[in-house]
């Protein structure tokens, strides 16, 4: 018999129970332990029912064996699965479910005690890692794979006893193998399982914690606050280690005005981490909101409440810029760790003097700490900093009216195209705090500059120019931009701070643009166009695109034909305002008159009197103003297919053109200008004006 290569001797007083079904193996196991040399082993009968079996099972686990060996009959089939066979790992799998569920009725842990549980199962190589993986959900350090030997049920005399010994060898030299790694390494396979589990069970908490944060973004996205803090609240509980749910349930508090809750949020994301600047930065952010609320409110900023908020919020500032200084420090050279820019940047985005006065000392204090963190930089040329440095710059450069210095600086930092998202916010709040410094122009500058990136916040630089253009009392052009905001971000108007920023100058710009778009919707309904109208605005539409071919021949045909079987149509200002047709008749008239001819006459006849008449009957300024932008958008769509061009051209056209001129069907023959306006409509639908400031009517 084979002997053990690892001296047993110290556990041979181990109490093992031996629950073996198969007699086979529960015989090879007994003779193998004894010969080595263990002297309290318990074999125990197991029944031939699985349930059975398994009842008598669990008390043994939680009883002081120190090792139990395990093989259980079959586990009967369902009812509709008779005839099927799981495969060994479902099996295992499953009988270890069972164990698992019997012992949580008595066990708080249930897993401990399945330690001390080891499987003799009868399987092939190749499913070996399988089951080890299997076995390893449910805390079981190792099994006991067995070879499945002959049956000699059939053999009789000297063949059947050669057989049966063979076997013994078999099964005595594995189970002598495996009972010698289980004792050797037993503390060290479990303490690596335990390992391994924590691992697995981190890395599950942190999926668990990612999916609660996405749909938290998602939730926060549509606006249900309420979702979005439990969604955050869980992704804590779930994985606590990880700051941004923190920062972001406290920011979502700040938003519904829960202010102690944030407060309360922040504070234990500060004593989590220990070394992180951003709940400092929080705390203080909080503290200045509730300052601003109370000024607003009519308090004065000396009124010593609010001055102990505000040394509260220039503490936690200058802790924030501490430990931003420490982390610098730490990180010598890394790129990302350039957070004392970032305390300094959100000192400056308060407007700290506006809102409390530029002598107030805590204006000078927390000012102090925005300087500390971009000393030196001035001294150095912007391509020579980072980006992070150089929106810092940009916009100190901004607060001290240096505007082509903090375009220098913010056009730099756009160069990082890692960074062109953070970069293009950080261009459009420039213009925001241009705009409420009174600089329009300066804004619209630095707005018009960033869209010629083609950033991806668009629709939200559309809207600030909207506003800028509304504060100049240029209205049409206003009126522009809230569409092309509109077009190309209706989303926009889910979200509070858009209703926020709506001004009294561009309250009636929007107002007024989404009541000619209904009134164009209503009419739509009311207005169809006769079929020989739709006919005939394509003659011109043809004539028109003669005309610019240069065919004369061809488009004099048409023109000759419209003016005798439809001259009505042919006055319309429609047809002639945008100037196209009237130039190619003066050139058609100065060709055709050089050599006048019986053929060519009448139509020298029809140009001249068509002409004159054009001339005599101007149309009305605001109608020849709204077809003009209307032939623009309409090039705009077949040109280069610009929608969002043709959206803010056909919407000043709209501003401009009588309510009455929508009674008529020629706007609603040609089938561009309704379809986009039809589009404009409906992002449209997006804007709530129940949602709008106090004080401003809405859309009736």
């Amino acid at each position: 018999m084979p002997s053990a290569p690892y001296d047993l001797s110290p556990h041979a007083m181990a109490k093992i129970a031996v629950y073996v079904h198969d007699p086979v193996m529960r015989q090879h196991t007994a003779i193998t332990l004894k010969h080595l040399g263990f002297e309290n082993v318990v074999d125990h009968t197991v029944p031939t029912n699985y349930f059975q079996a398994l009842g008598r099972l669990v008390p043994l686990i939680t009883s002081d064996f120190q090792l139990i060996l395990i093989n259980l009959p079959l586990r009967p089939q369902p009812s509709g699965k008779k005839d099927a066979v799981d495969p060994i790992f479902d099996q295992v799998h499953n009988m270890y479910l069972d164990i698992k569920t019997h012992l949580a009725k008595r066990n708080a842990d249930p897993l401990k005690p399945l330690t001390k549980t080891v499987p003799m199962i009868e399987v092939g190589d190749y499913l070996r890692e399988k089951l080890i993986e299997v076995l390893f959900k449910f805390r079981v350090p190792a099994a006991f794979f067995m070879s499945a030997v002959p049956s000699t049920k059939l053999l009789q005399g000297e063949r059947k006893v050669k057989q049966t010994r063979e076997n013994l060898q078999v099964h005595l030299a594995e189970l002598t193998q495996y009972l010698t790694q289980y004792f050797r390494d037993k503390d060290e396979l479990i303490t690596r399982m335990d390992e391994k589990l924590s691992e697995r069970q981190l890395s599950e908490r942190k999926k668990q914690y990612d999916q609660f944060m996405s749909q938290a973004a998602q939730r926060k996205e549509s606006g249900d606050y309420d979702m979005a803090i439990s969604l955050l609240r869980q992704a804590i509980e779930v994985y606590p280690k990880d700051i941004d749910a923190y920062l972001e349930s406290g920011r979502l508090h700040v938003r519904r005005r829960e202010y102690g809750r944030a407060l309360a949020r922040f504070g234990q994301a500060e004593d989590l981490f220990l070394e992180a600047p951003a709940p400092n930065k929080e705390i203080a952010s909080v503290r200045l909101v509730q300052v601003q609320e109370k000024i607003e409110a009519g308090a004065d900023p000396s009124d010593p409440e609010i001055m102990e908020m505000l040394a509260e919020a220039a503490e936690h500032f200058e802790t924030a810029h501490a430990k931003a200084q420490e982390a610098v420090r730490k990180h010598s050279g890394d790129p990302d760790f350039e957070m004392p820019l970032a305390v300094g940047n959100e000192i400056i985005k308060w407007n700290l003097a506006d809102l409390l006065g530029p002598k107030h000392p805590a204006v000078r204090r927390m000012m102090g700490i925005a300087q500390k963190s971009t000393e030196g930089l001035d001294q150095l040329p912007p391509e020579s900093l980072s980006s992070a440095q150089c929106l810092a710059m940009g916009l100190q450069a901004v607060e001290n009216k240096k505007f082509d210095l903090a375009l220098a600086y913010y056009f730099q930092a756009l160069e990082d195209k890692n960074r062109f998202t953070e970069v293009c916010t950080e261009i459009n709040y420039a213009g925001i705090r241009l705009r409420n410094m009174g600089q329009m122009d300066q804004a619209i500058r630095f707005y018009d500059k960033l869209l010629t990136y083609n950033p991806h916040n668009q629709g939200s630089v559309f809207w600030n120019m909207a506003i800028a253009y509304a504060y100049k009392n240029d209205a049409l052009t206003s009126s522009g931009y809230v569409a092309r905001c509109m077009y190309t971000d209706p989303y926009l108007a889910r979200e509070k701070e858009f209703y926020d920023s709506i001004s009294p100058q561009i309250h009636p710009v929007i107002l007024a643009l989404m009541r000619k778009l209904k009134l164009v919707i209503i009419q739509a309904k009311k207005t169809q166009p006769p079929p020989q109208l739709v006919t005939l605005y394509k003659h011109r539409d043809r004539l028109i695109r003669l005309a610019a071919e240069g065919q004369v021949s061809e488009a004099l045909k048409i023109f000759v034909g419209l003016f005798k079987q439809a001259r009505v149509f042919l006055v319309k200002p429609e047809v002639w305002v945008d100037g196209i047709l009237l130039t190619f008749l003066k050139k058609a008239y100065g060709l055709l008159g050089k050599k006048p001819t019986p053929q060519t006459q009448p139509v020298l006849q029809m140009i001249q009197a068509y002409v004159r008449y054009i001339q005599e009957h101007p149309a009305p300024p605001k109608v020849k103003r709204f077809l003009e932008l209307c032939q623009a958008t309409i090039e705009a769509l077949e040109q280069g297919g610009d929608q969002n061009q043709a959206a803010f051209l056909v919407s000043q056209g709209l501003m401009v053109a009588p309510d009455e001129y929508f009674a008529r069907a020629d706007f609603f023959a040609r089938d561009n200008l309704p379809q986009l306006i039809q589009e404009l409509a409906t992002k449209f639908s997006y804007v709530n004006p129940k949602r709008f400031p106090s004080g401003r009517n809405p859309v009736r």
